[in-house]
């Protein structure tokens, strides 16, 4: 079924599978609505918990998951998302930043410019591109991986890890160097609390060829 403009609606249980034209907003789904369609700025909508697979367009901002909202695709300038637990695999394009997610949200991919998010606990394996500084993390958020700047322009060649905190959920955090610091690329408050240890074997990894 496809629905063209449309706002302030309230879908039941299981809406799967509609297409959805831009500027759809304030609308509440249930639970279980999946593999839908969204246009370009589709806004302050609300989903219910197991909503996978869909897609959003351009600048769907301010919309709330419940949990286990995984597999979702959002296109570029979608920022300000609250997600619940459990919402993994979602993958975010360019500039979509101040999202909040909560326990166990691993596997998201986020572009460029997708800074200021927030993690709760165990969130591990989420891949971020450049320009993506002050993130939150819980505990135990291991795995996760920050995109190299460009090496080859200079300009580029600058620290993307300025405030590190590393909690006592982790156990070993490897820092792994492979370029000479100078006074425009060092790590810079990076604070590690108390109970960080490596007894387990787990580790949070951060590589960068242009931090040192």
């Amino acid at each position: 079924m496809q629905i063209g403009y449309c706002a302030a609606n309230k879908l039941g249980l299981n809406c799967y599978s509609n297409t959805f034209g831009s500027y759809c907003y304030i609308n509440t789904f249930g639970n279980g609505c999946d593999s839908n369609t969204f246009g370009n700025g589709c806004y302050i909508n609300t989903f219910g918990n197991g909503c996978d697979s869909n897609t959003f367009g351009n600048g769907c901002d301010s919309n709330t998951f419940g949990d286990d909202c995984y597999n979702n695709t959002f296109g570029d300038g979608c920022y300000n998302n609250t997600f619940g637990n459990g919402c993994d695999s979602n993958t975010f394009g360019y500039g979509c930043y101040i999202n909040t997610f909560g326990n166990c949200c691993y596997i998201n991919t986020f572009g460029i410019y997708c800074g200021s998010n927030t993690f709760g606990d165990g969130c591990y394996s989420n891949t971020f591109g450049n320009g993506c500084d002050s993130n939150t993390f819980g505990n135990s958020c291991i795995y996760i991986k920050f995109a190299s700047a460009n090496i080859s322009d200079p300009s580029q060649a600058k620290s993307y890890y300025k405030f590190i905190t590393v909690d006592s959920g982790n156990r070993y955090i490897l820092l792994n160097c492979t370029r000479s610091t100078y006074s425009g690329n060092e790590y810079k408050n990076v604070r590690i609390l108390p109970g960080v240890n490596n007894a387990d074997g787990t580790y949070l990894m951060i590589t960068d060829p242009n931090v040192g």
